[in-house]
């Protein structure tokens, strides 16, 4: 059985798509599909499991958690509750789904990193940290390991098969607050802290490669594209460095950046909010800015990247989430808004893209599903 996994600020990406960036004129609707109440509020961003089954059919799944303590396994197109399991504590972090496909990880506030059955939610091994866990955990595609942060400043690489700790490193003060970023061909991995510091680590023996020190917090995650990294910056600062740690430019902000970029592939453009309530799309060379998008309120979530060609529209589309509830589909050339639907609550949540779904939690306790479609007008 195959399977893949799509998770916040990721859409399935084919690369023939990459270099065609020009637009149909196109009437894009967003619709509401269903929503689940996990009985609190959701920050978590959701990830979905797609796995091939019988008659080359596919079958794809939400995990989701929420501050209720529980996890949610739902069904994409129908949103019914396949299964769901209350942990020890709350659950700010995104989930991810094992290299295999049969365990989903989700981090809590009770300290532990949770192995689960995608298929029953049964505990399959739990490992305990020394603070709350609010880091996304990484998969290496390659051996398996699962890489998370937690509060107590570390960052953890596990092995699920063994149900051991492979290797812990200190960050250098601060907790680990977003997500580690793997890049397995090279073998390394970059993790930042609210202490400020970015380090590069091997991901094979954590080993630290190098050091770079903001002295400010970073919230935001660090992502990585043709050798370089960037990561956004409490003090407004949205920062790309070389794979040697170098500072080549920074782009300033008018507030804090919590938002995590995202690259439009086969492209030199990054994407990345921030809590002025804009979202910069940068020349990712130099940090130019392309174009902006002001949205009512902050922009705390990833944006995911996407093909049009998905919901038959061509050209690159933006998923984005503001604060105030409001969901937008932007084109990525410039920006224009394509459509948008409000929610009931707000959005610190990431939306998720699969074919003709997008899937964000909210802050009223609920996880809803939209229909994305696109009528195409030919001029």
């Amino acid at each position: 059985m195959n399977r893949r996994n799509v998770d916040a600020g990721e859409e399935m990406w084919e690369e023939e798509n990459a270099e065609n960036s020009s637009y149909k004129h196109a009437n894009v609707c967003l619709s509401l599909n269903w929503s689940s109440d996990t009985g609190r509020c959701v920050d978590a961003s959701p990830v979905i499991l797609v796995q091939d089954v019988a008659n080359g059919t596919s079958r794809a799944t939400v995990f989701i958690g929420s501050h209720s303590h529980r996890i949610q396994a739902l069904d994409l197109l129908s949103g019914n509750l396949l299964w769901e399991r209350v942990v020890g504590d709350r659950i700010e972090a995104s989930a991810t789904v094992s290299r295999c496909g049969s365990l989903v990880v989700v981090g809590s506030y009770d300290g532990c990193v949770y192995f689960l059955c995608t298929k029953s939610g049964e505990t399959r091994w739990t490992y305990k940290t020394e603070d709350a866990v609010k880091s996304s955990p990484a998969v290496d595609p390659l051996t398996g390991l699962v890489v998370v942060g937690s509060h107590d400043g570390h960052v953890y690489a596990l092995d699920p098969q063994l149900r051991q700790c492979v290797w812990k490193r200190h960050c250098g003060g601060g907790a680990v607050f977003s997500s580690p970023h793997l890049q397995p061909s090279h073998r390394r991995l970059y993790a930042a802290s609210l202490g400020g510091r970015l380090l590069c680590f091997n991901l094979d023996s954590g080993d630290v490669l190098w050091s770079y020190c903001r002295d400010k917090p970073f919230f935001s995650s660090p992502t990585c594209f043709c050798g370089r990294i960037v990561i956004g910056s409490v003090d407004g600062n949205i920062c790309c460095l070389s794979d040697a740690g170098e500072l080549l430019w920074q782009f300033l902000t008018e507030a804090p950046v919590f938002s995590s970029p995202s690259f439009v592939p086969g492209q030199q453009m990054l994407l990345c909010g921030s809590h002025d309530g804009r979202l910069y799309c940068l020349n990712s060379a130099d940090g130019s800015l392309i174009w902006s998008f002001q949205t009512p309120s902050k922009v705390y979530s990833t944006p995911c990247v996407f093909e049009g060609s998905a919901v038959g529209s061509r050209g690159v589309v933006v998923g984005l989430a503001s604060t105030d509830g409001t969901v937008w589909i932007l084109g990525a050339q410039d920006g224009h808004v394509l459509a948008s639907h409000a929610l009931p609550g707000e959005l610190f949540s990431s939306p998720v893209v699969w074919e003709q779904s997008l899937v964000i939690g909210c802050r009223n306790d609920y996880v809803y599903c939209l229909n994305l479609t696109v009528n195409v007008e030919r001029s």
